[in-house]
């Protein structure tokens, strides 16, 4: 006679993911206990252990979730701008927008890992450097749009100006933890753009 099957998990894994994200930004992986996971996932200790195992494998699964979901946030945001120029502010634009009041405070979930986690644990280093590779080659990609449609210099190098852009969304989302002033923020934005002249 075989097995029945498990109960079926009662909460979506999707929400109780999302929910890990603000913790794990606010918190970082060793400031959050079970306790604050418990509370924010509105699920006991048993079921957060039984349906992730640890908390370390909840933390990966968060950490992907959070890329895949900052990614479809990055292109919606692009999608509406033709030149790869214009593609770029409105990135710029929304990182900005991203390190303003709570969602500021809050921060990003990629850089509170690297700069708590990344040289203490080889894996977590290794998929950090993976998620900066990633948005490194989106904004070259962008940058390359632009020299083609004629709206960013060709003189320009698409490899160097892409980690340079890319360090300067991270930075934003850094100096936003400490509830920092929009014009600050549009200043950055607007410096940022005239190195694509």
């Amino acid at each position: 006679m075989s097995a029945s099957p498990g109960r079926p998990r009662m909460f979506d894994t999707e929400i109780a993911l999302a929910n890990a994200i603000d913790v794990f930004s606010a918190k970082g992986y060793n400031g959050t206990s079970i306790k604050d996971l418990s509370d924010a996932l509105n699920l006991t200790a048993g079921s957060i252990y039984k349906a992730f195992k640890d908390k370390r494998t909840l933390f990966m699964q968060t950490l992907d979730y959070y890329k895949d979901q900052r990614y479809k946030l990055i292109q919606a945001r692009i999608a509406h701008v033709e030149s790869g120029k214009d593609k770029i502010r409105q990135l710029l634009e929304g990182y900005a927008q991203d390190s303003l009041g709570e969602s500021g405070r809050v921060g990003c979930m990629v850089v509170a890992t690297a700069v708590e986690l990344s040289s203490e644990d080889h894996e977590i280093q290794h998929k950090i450097h993976a998620l900066f590779d990633s948005g490194i080659k989106t904004i070259r990609e962008l940058i390359v749009l632009g020299q083609q449609d004629g709206s960013i210099s060709a003189n320009i190098d698409p490899d160097k100006m892409a980690q340079t852009i890319h360090s300067l969304t991270q930075g934003m989302r850094v100096i936003g933890k400490v509830n920092v002033d929009k014009s600050h923020l549009e200043n950055i934005v607007s410096t940022s753009m005239s190195l694509l002249n």
